[in-house]
């Protein structure tokens, strides 16, 4: 679970390099920035490569955070940027995350690609099916249930988030989740 890092402390004490705040960040965030990148690029080591780019940016934007903000909220928006700009680039084939290392090479070549066209059309068919069945959802229902389950946010933050109680928020994810069961 995260800590609610509104504190303005925490991010004076980012902006003055402490590694102890920086550690803790890091903690915090390292695998909830992973599963995010994971749900939008599908491909574990693009999703690697943009939680680098991402603690990067953190990095180096921290000095233009409104420290009034939540950086939860500024950490998933710049994590989802990462991941539409590497789909853009890779929808435009001008960038393929590859790894010069030799032993890399050879594990990729006994890894079936991803990028096969009939990987890629079974891909989207189950996206065409998930994104039908989604868009039945409408509203704080579809707001949460992507908060949840695509961004990997628990429930306590997003209760946090969306001002509302925790048993509101599960509520919401139950009907949510009810729903969907109907269209699958």
């Amino acid at each position: 679970m995260i800590v609610h890092l509104i504190d303005k402390v925490f991010v004076e004490a980012l902006r003055a390099g402490c590694p102890t705040a920086w550690r803790k960040l890091e903690k915090l965030f390292f695998k909830i920035i992973l599963n995010q990148a994971i749900g939008m690029v599908v491909d574990i080591d693009d999703a690697k490569e943009i939680r680098q780019l991402v603690f990067i940016r953190i990095h180096k934007g921290v000095f233009k955070f409104n420290s009034d903000s939540d950086i939860t909220t500024w950490i998933f928006m710049i994590t989802k940027n990462a991941c539409i700009n590497l789909l853009k680039l890779r929808k435009l084939n001008l960038i393929k995350f590859i790894s010069l290392d030799s032993n890399e090479k050879s594990k990729a070549n006994q890894i079936a690609d991803p990028y096969t066209p009939m990987n890629i059309i079974e891909r989207k068919e189950s996206q065409k099916i998930a994104d039908a069945t989604i868009a039945n959802l409408k509203g704080m229902q579809l707001e949460v249930f992507t908060l949840w389950y695509v961004d990997g946010v628990s429930i306590p933050e997003i209760a946090s988030m969306k001002k509302m109680t925790v048993g509101a928020i599960e509520q919401l994810l139950l009907r949510a989740k009810v729903k969907l069961r109907r269209f699958v």
